[in-house]
């Protein structure tokens, strides 16, 4: 007779079409191994359904150039301008279906409203001049 075989967990069911890429600048460590190719953040945005980000100068400039969907969640700390900038009150506007949340737990309900918006146009700064001439009209 077969030998009974043990019982296994099913693995845990996730969303099929959920992909998390953590986009990290080169010196900082979040146990990456040491091979981790580099990235192109701008491409690897605009294959991106969604993107979470806290608002920082890079990462919302990214996503504006990028033109893709953005659930937002911008750090609360003193001498920080994330709010204001995710607002659109420093500067350019998201173009792009977007949320701004105040915590953790509206990210996912952000997230299930903005299933399926659709990005805009990329938006090229056309380099140094004309990044600079937006943060001169924004001062």
């Amino acid at each position: 007779s077969p030998k009974p075989q043990p019982a296994t967990r099913p693995p845990p069911r996730s969303p099929p079409h959920l992909c998390l890429t953590i986009f990290t600048p080169p010196f900082v460590s979040y146990d990456l191994p040491p091979a981790h190719p580099p990235i192109c953040v701008l491409r690897s945005l605009r294959g991106a359904d969604v993107v979470v980000a806290h608002g920082g100068y890079a990462s919302f400039y990214e996503i504006l150039q990028a033109g893709v969907p953005a659930v937002l969640l911008p750090r609360r700390r003193p001498l920080d301008d994330q709010i204001a900038r995710v607002r659109g009150l420093l500067g350019p506007a998201l173009r792009a279906p977007h949320e701004v949340v105040g915590n953790p737990t509206e990210v996912e309900a952000a997230l299930r409203r903005l299933a399926g918006a659709r990005p805009v146009d990329p938006w090229d700064l056309a380099g140094a001049r004309l990044g600079a001439e937006l943060i001169a009209r924004s001062l």
